[in-house]
C-alpha cells in the first residue's frame, strides 16, 4: 500500500508534495534499513517489513530465534533469516499491533493484483496447507530427478566430461524452476527470468550436491583462462564450492529439505527489478514455514537443524557466480552468456 504525502506534512501545496516525495526517497526502514516509501503501522518502514509485521500479527505467529541468542542484527540482506528477531525489532521501533487489527476489520482478505492470489490462499496456517505445499515442492524435485539420464562416474573423469555434466545439472535447475508451483503461476515473465538469473549459481551448487559422486574441480581450476588473471579469487571460491558440497553431503539433507532450500533461494523478494516483490515474499515466507515444520516433525532430536539449513543459504551466496560461470561453463557456452542460455533453456522447457 503506498502512503500519501499528506501523512508527513499538513500543507497540500504542490511544492510541499514535491518536497515530501524527495524526502520519501531518502527515508530508510527503521527495521531493516531498506528504502521506505512511508509510514506503516506507526513506523517508517519498507513494504517487506510492513507485510511481514501484518502477517505475523494476523496469524498470531510464534517464532523462535534461529541462533538462540535473541539478538540477531536485522538488515535488508538477512531480514528473512530470523523471523523472531525481525518481529521483535518491529515492536521495538514502535509498530502497533492494533493498527493491523483495525485494518483487518475493514478488509480481511485482499487479492494480490498481479497474481490473482489472496493472502488466505497463500497462507500455510494449517497442517493440511503445509503438507500440500511440501508435496508440490517434492513433486517438482522428483520429476526432475527421474528425468536425469546422466550420472557422474566414480573416480577420475576428464575436464570435458565435467563441463558436460555441469551443463546437465544447470539444465536440470531450469527444469525444476519451470515445474515449480507458484513460479509457473507467476503472471510476470520478467519476474520469472529476474529470479532465475539472480540465483542460478546457488541452485547449481545445490543440484551438484545431490549428484553422486560430487563434482571435484580442484584438478581443473587452473586450466581456466580466468585463473591466469585472477588466481587467488578462483582458488578461494573453488575452495568455498568444494566446502559447500562436503557440508551439504555430510548433513544428509533429505529431498524435502533440498526442495525447500532451493525454493527459498529462488523466491527472493530482495532481488532488484522485481515487478511484484510482495508476492515473492509471501511465497518465501510460506516455504520457510513449511521447512521449519518439516524439520520439527522429522528431526525432533535435532533442534539446531533448521538454523543450520538456513546458514547453508548464506554460505552459498558467498560463492561468486562469475567464478562458477568461468570454471564450469565458459568453454562449453563459447561466446554465449549464462543469461542467454537460461532464457533459451526456460523457453525450451516450457515448450516441452
Amino acid at each position: 500500500m503506498s502512503t500519501r504525502s499528506s501523512e508527513y506534512i499538513d500543507s497540500p501545496t504542490a511544492a510541499a508534495k514535491d518536497e515530501t516525495k524527495s524526502l520519501s526517497k531518502e527515508l530508510c526502514c527503521l527495521i531493516c534499513g531498506d528504502r521506505s516509501n512511508g509510514r506503516h503501522y506507526g513506523v517508517i518502514s519498507c513494504e517487506g517489513c510492513k507485510g511481514f509485521f501484518k502477517r505475523s500479527v494476523r496469524r498470531n505467529m510464534k517464532y523462535a530465534c534461529t541462533c538462540s541468542a535473541n539478538a540477531c542484527k536485522i538488515t535488508k540482506a538477512n531480514r528473512n533469516q530470523c523471523q523472531f528477531c525481525r518481529l521483535q525489532k518491529c515492536f521495538k521501533v514502535g509498530m502497533r499491533k492494533e493498527a493491523v487489527q483495525k485494518e483487518r476489520h475493514t478488509s480481511t482478505i485482499r487479492a494480490d493484483r498481479n497474481s490473482g492470489k489472496t493472502e488466505k490462499e497463500m497462507t500455510p496456517d494449517s497442517e493440511t496447507a503445509i503438507n500440500s505445499l511440501i508435496k508440490n515442492l517434492v513433486a517438482a524435485e522428483t520429476l526432475v530427478l527421474s528425468s536425469r539420464s546422466l550420472q557422474l562416474q566414480s573416480g577420475f573423469i576428464g575436464f570435458e566430461a565435467i563441463c558436460q555434466s555441469s551443463m546437465r545439472i544447470l539444465y536440470s535447475v531450469v527444469e525444476w524452476t519451470v515445474k515449480l508451483p507458484y513460479f509457473s503461476e507467476m503472471t510476470s515473465c520478467t519476474d520469472q527470468m529476474t529470479l532465475l538469473r539472480s540465483c542460478w549459481s546457488e541452485l547449481f551448487i545445490l543440484n551438484a550436491a545431490q549428484w553422486s559422486p560430487p563434482l571435484n574441480m580442484f584438478p581443473y581450476s587452473t586450466t581456466s583462462n580466468f585463473y591466469l588473471t585472477h588466481p587467488q579469487e578462483v582458488m578461494h571460491h573453488i575452495c568455498l564450492f568444494q566446502e559447500a558440497i562436503v557440508k551439504l553431503k555430510k548433513r544428509f539433507i533429505d529431498t524435502t529439505e533440498f526442495s525447500c532450500l532451493k525454493a527459498l533461494i529462488l523466491f527472493n523478494p530482495d532481488v532488484r527489478g522485481l515487478v511484484n516483490p510482495n508476492y515473492v515474499e509471501y511465497i518465501q515466507e510460506n516455504i520457510q514455514c513449511a521447512l521449519k515444520q518439516h524439520v520439527k516433525s522429522q528431526y525432533p532430536d535435532q533442534p539446531s537443524r533448521f538454523g543450520y539449513l538456513l546458514l547453508r543459504l548464506l554460505m552459498l551466496r558467498s560463492i561468486s557466480s562469475k567464478v562458477i560461470e568461468e570454471i564450469f561453463f565458459t568453454s562449453v557456452l563459447c561466446r554465449r552468456s549464462i543469461d542467454i542460455f537460461l532464457c533459451e533453456a526456460m523457453e525450451s522447457v516450457k515448450r516441452a
